[in-house]
């Protein structure tokens, strides 16, 4: 697994990595109207147009984004997402 920054071209893949994880893990726990409010609302383009105020880092496995992460320039983490089928290996 490696470990980077986040590159103006993975917001794509990152925005969708954000919408299946909340729409495979967290809709047990959130009905779902809530679920698609919370899945519609982060774009790619919102991630490009947001970069300057956090730091996001990206998980890869064999070159794919299986988890993404973000914080404030004040270290406070904002967003942390894992791919479903890479949860509990090491990569939150």
């Amino acid at each position: 697994m490696e470990i980077r920054r986040a590159r103006d071209e993975d917001y794509v893949e990152v925005a969708d990595l954000r919408q299946s994880t909340i729409r495979n893990l967290n809709s047990n726990d959130y009905p779902e109207h809530v679920i698609d409010r919370w899945a519609s609302t982060l774009e790619a383009q919102d991630l490009r147009e947001s970069a300057s105020q956090y730091m996001r880092w990206v998980a890869l496995a064999d070159n794919v984004i299986v988890g993404f992460c973000e914080h404030t320039l004040a270290c406070e983490i904002s967003r942390l997402y894992v791919h479903k089928d890479h949860l509990r290996k090491g990569v939150g």
